[in-house]
């Protein structure tokens, strides 16, 4: 039987993973790689320092400051006779910024939100004796207000350290402004010997106790051009799913996310029908159960206070030629695996453009690196040019790839391949040697960005780009492709664009889920997806 670009045979060896083959497509050499991505949003309520001063400049005029990422910026007002307090932690520890001695000179605290100034504190010589150092060398300084003979007023304490700057004040010194905060708010700290630094966030919350709270530096999040849509997954989306059928499509996202800047609607943006280069969009897995398969909504695991889409696989969910039962000696390629956004009656997309920030479960990838067995088939994103059932079906696959050895690593792919009318195997189109796999490593339980740009046209017009930027901000190339994006077989002026696409998508062999349900304890196959944007010029 073939499955999915070619013959596979069970191997007899005593591997944990022996039972189960790895259907998929050939390897090919690894070369380099590309992604980036970005995040506009929009937050509910702004705050301001009532007590303090509001100048129009910084404090330290001329400072040329350094971009950091931001981390995590929290502001709480005070309630009752409570302090308010204002938290930084930045998120790069290789910047250490506020370790000069604050008592040499003057140190600047700016907070602007869409380059206007809204709050700003200096503090310095005047302030000397209310402030204590600690460490050999020095690491940390704190103020109490208790010993200052010209207090900071209203601040009560600072705790000033390597990534982390804290303020306490009384009641009061923190306030909201009643005016909704235009985004990207801003923090700027230049310190005594002149250093700054600068952090971005471009998505902001409250909450009932009119806390506000802020993450994610835009610097990681590049624009998306011809902007048609995005989200940050948040609370004004709906999950709307069925749990009474095991038909092929059963999920769905709607409403108006108002965690980021329009277009910002599901429904009215995403699917634009006959007025946007976009049609119809939704979630497919090819049957099976929410016990199967599922997708959620659900906290980021690294940052619970923000939501993200989760997908897991625990059995292979898609029945091609099996029983009722999965994971019981199931014959090769009588199961598959599936989550995938479709994205799909596109009237005449000939380009588009997306970000999106992915995270792979650890576990089940550890898992499949120390086994000895080739991975082939391990979809992240495919684009279509035309489905199967078309003719001259052509796509394009981002995914992931494994050479045969215990410990090899996991790396990105892009390849493209056609299909002949009537056969059903798959040719590759490009690269000229099978799997098109990067030197690009995957990340294993960390997130990670894409930015991908796919354009329709023949070996030298066609466009495929596909860059990963990772945790530490280093942006990687996964791809890039200037070939066919649709089949070179294609009669001259027949092309009309990629009518389907799956920019979200998690799809492999049911031998591989099967394998990582075997494990003891078993092991699901995990994706978590967030800031998706998308765009295209058509």
């Amino acid at each position: 039987m073939l499955t999915n670009g070619g013959p596979v045979r069970y191997k007899d060896n005593r591997d944990l993973f022996s039972r189960y083959q790895w259907p998929g497509r050939k390897m090919a050499s690894r070369r380099e790689s590309i992604v980036h991505f970005n995040r506009l949003s929009r937050c509910a309520a702004a705050l301001l320092f009532a007590a303090l001063s509001v100048p129009a400049t910084s404090g330290q005029a001329g400072a040329q400051c350094t971009a950091i990422d931001g981390g995590k910026l929290k502001i709480k007002p005070a309630a009752g006779n409570s302090r308010s307090k204002l938290s930084w932690k930045a998120k790069d520890k290789s910047v250490e910024f506020l370790i000069a001695d604050p008592t040499a000179g003057t140190t600047s605290i700016e907070m602007a939100a869409a380059g206007t100034v809204l709050a700003s504190l200096d503090y310095g010589v005047a302030s000397a004796s209310a402030w204590r150092s600690g460490g050999t060398p020095v690491r940390i300084w704190k103020y109490k207000d208790k010993a200052d003979p010209s207090p900071i007023d209203g601040i009560q304490k600072i705790i000033s350290k390597s990534n982390l700057f804290k303020l306490k004040g009384k009641q009061g010194i923190i306030d909201l402004l009643t005016a909704p905060l235009v985004l990207p708010v801003t923090m700027q700290i230049t310190d005594s010997a002149g250093a700054c630094y600068l952090a971005r966030f471009s998505q902001c919350s409250d909450n009932s106790n009119r806390s506000i709270k802020c993450r994610a530096d835009t610097s990681f999040l590049p624009d998306v051009p011809n902007l048609v849509f995005q989200s940050g997954f948040e609370n004004d989306t709906n999950h709307v799913y069925s749990t009474a059928t095991m038909a092929p499509c059963t999920d769905d996202l709607w409403g108006e996310d108002l965690s980021v800047a329009p277009p910002n609607h599901w429904e009215n943006d995403l699917e634009g029908g006959v007025d946007g280069p976009f049609g119809q969009f939704h979630f497919c897995f090819g049957g099976g159960d929410r016990s199967q398969r599922s997708l959620n909504l659900v906290s980021d695991p690294d940052e619970p206070s923000n939501q993200v889409l989760y997908g897991r696989i625990d059995e292979p969910n898609e029945i091609i030629s099996d029983d009722a039962i999965a994971c019981n000696n199931d014959a090769i390629g009588a199961r598959k695996s599936r989550i995938q956004a479709v994205v799909q009656d596109n009237p005449s997309l000939g380009r588009l453009d997306y970000r999106l920030r992915v995270r792979l479960g650890k576990p089940a990838l550890d898992a499949i690196v120390n086994q000895p067995e080739p991975i082939t088939w391990l979809t992240l994103a495919e684009f279509w040019n035309n489905q199967p059932g078309e003719s001259d079906t052509f796509r394009i696959t981002l995914g992931l790839g494994k050479a045969s050895g215990t410990g090899e690593r996991l790396f990105f792919s892009l390849s493209a391949e056609k299909q002949e009318p009537g056969v059903g195997t798959w040719e590759e189109v490009w690269p000229a040697v099978g799997g098109g796999v990067s030197d690009v490593e995957v990340p294993h339980g960390e997130w990670f960005t894409l930015e991908v740009t796919i354009v329709e046209g023949d070996s030298t017009s066609g466009r495929a780009q596909v860059r990963m930027t990772d945790t530490a901000g280093q942006t990687h190339t996964v791809a890039d492709v200037t070939n066919w994006t649709y089949s070179p077989d294609a009669p001259a002026g027949s092309q009309d664009g990629f009518k389907d696409f799956n920019p979200l998508k998690l799809y492999t062999s049911g031998a591989l889920v099967c394998a990582l349900k075997d494990q003891v304890p078993s092991i699901p196959l995990e994706i978590w997806w967030d800031d998706f944007a998308i765009g295209s010029p058509d």
